[in-house]
């Protein structure tokens, strides 16, 4: 009997290795070694082999939801706007590992070129939203560079959190990145925030597609919720 599966690496292999396993519940530890490790840095994850062992050991056992997104497995979230076709530009250019710094360009380049595309979300069968607007469905309320663009998300409640910024300018979209960076998002009335079962989100333009930080293509996307759908070992000493 498998005691535990080690994932050593970041959130894309992490990933990788939950759609390996294929809805089997053996339990993960993770030593980060990715350039973001945002569900690492959750769970309190160091990279030492002596917190692996210490959660092998005596680490206690924690159930996550898990998000299936046009039947790939993500425990994160699904974007589609901006920062998919940022990550869309990056794995087009990328040779290796990457860092903080291989993001400028991709960055850069987006901006200067971005069309703000239209989309209809769909929670659980009924329209909420059509029109212009950055879109995240998800799992995990941290995101990138310590935010938390889904900050009502619990990745144990069996659903998922979907939040819409209605953006059609670069000036909204400075606003929208700089009121994240405060934590003050949500707060604009015409932010909506939902939790649901189900959410689609589709568009009759092309509009690039990230799911945990990986390039997945262009809508429409499909999503659900698989509720206790992952096993993980957690340090003993963190609370969360």
């Amino acid at each position: 009997e498998t005691k535990a599966v080690v994932v050593v690496g970041g959130d894309g292999t992490l990933r990788e290795v939950l759609e390996g396993l294929n809805g089997r519940r053996i339990p993960i530890v993770v030593l980060p070694t990715g350039t973001e490790n945002i569900l690492a840095k959750h769970f309190g994850f160091h990279a030492r082999v002596d917190a692996v062992v210490r959660a092998v050991t005596h680490g206690r056992l924690v159930d996550y939801d898990l998000g299936v997104c046009n039947q790939q497995t993500f425990f994160l979230l699904v974007g589609v706007g901006f920062d998919a076709e940022v990550v869309r530009r990056l794995s087009e250019e990328r040779a290796g590992h990457i860092s903080y710094w291989s993001y400028v360009r991709p960055a850069a380049a987006t901006l200067l070129r971005y069309r703000f595309p239209a989309v209809r979300v769909d929670v659980d069968g009924r329209t909420v939203y059509d029109g212009r607007a950055l879109v995240w469905i998800g799992i995990l309320s941290r995101y990138s560079m310590g935010t938390h663009i889904l900050s009502r998300a619990l990745p144990d409640d069996g659903l998922l959190d979907v939040c819409i910024l209605p953006c059609r300018s670069r000036y909204r979209l400075f606003t929208h990145a700089g009121r994240l960076l405060l934590g003050r998002h949500l707060r604009p009335k015409d932010v909506q925030y939902h939790q649901c079962r189900t959410a689609t989100v589709t568009s009759v333009e092309c509009a690039d597609v990230q799911i945990d930080g990986d390039y997945a293509g262009v809508l429409p996307v499909e999503c659900r919720v698989i509720e206790a759908g992952a096993r993980f070992l957690v340090p003993p000493d963190e609370h969360f």
